[in-house]
């Protein structure tokens, strides 16, 4: 069944929003990326999923949205 479209990143941002929303999250996976390393441990590969699978609804949304 999965989540569905993200509408929120339509309601509530605008190209430059999902923008920025997409930078803190690359950031973000990279220090999660690195925690992992230092302690893999299943917590922090499903941070690092869910991480990812953010940034693919973020780019979902700007392949969507006109504005």
């Amino acid at each position: 069944i999965g989540s569905g479209f993200p509408c929120y990143l339509t309601v509530h941002f605008d190209k430059e929003g999902r923008r920025k929303y997409r930078e803190g999250m690359a950031q973000l996976i990279e220090q999660a990326n690195e925690i992992y390393r230092i302690n893999p441990c299943s917590r922090t590969q499903r941070l690092v999923s869910c991480i990812r699978n953010t940034i693919s609804d973020i780019e979902l949304a700007q392949r969507t949205m006109k504005d």
